[in-house]
């Protein structure tokens, strides 16, 4: 999809798919709740203004770690890597990649590094994080995305920079 990430189009591309970072809140729902009553949820989430202090806090260093880590995470992935959006063929089913390489066979993922995040690091086997220790949330996306980019494989990296952009912990 050739739409900028964050642009008018993406948001209405987002608003008519389901995308992976939504992925965690489809399967939050209850059991009582309809499918339709889900969507709308999702749905009415997504179109909610963030606050000014949300935006601050939490997307504009989320999305500034993400810029500063892809080097490191294209030394670990010997390629370069490039944010895109990306649609399965014939579905719904979408993603916002952070990074994929020119051949599409992986996509990367980051996310801030939080005590939830280390907890899991710490099952890391031979370079290899198991998809059992990740979160629940992130690992549905993750799994999302790589139905979406036809991946049996993908980069999951998490760091924490300051707001000079030295890096604290990766």
């Amino acid at each position: 999809i050739n739409h900028p990430q964050g642009g008018i189009e993406w948001l209405a591309h987002r608003a008519k798919h389901f995308n992976a970072g939504d992925a965690a809140a489809m399967l939050s729902c209850s059991p009582h709740e309809s499918r339709n009553a889900l969507l709308k949820r999702v749905y009415l989430d997504m179109q909610k203004d963030v606050s000014d202090f949300v935006q601050a806090k939490v997307f504009d260093p989320g999305h500034l770690f993400e810029r500063l880590a892809r080097p490191i995470a294209e030394k670990v992935a010997a390629e370069d890597l490039y944010p895109v959006v990306g649609v399965l063929d014939g579905t719904l089913l979408s993603a916002s990649f952070d990074g994929v390489p020119m051949d599409e066979s992986f996509p990367w993922e980051h996310k801030r590094l939080n005590d939830e995040l280390r907890a899991a690091f710490q099952s890391i086997e031979d370079g290899e994080l198991p998809r059992s220790a990740l979160p629940p949330h992130h690992r549905i996306q993750m799994e999302h995305q790589m139905i979406v980019a036809d991946a049996d494989r993908s980069l999951f990296m998490a760091s924490e920079w300051t707001k000079d952009g030295e890096l604290v912990e990766e």
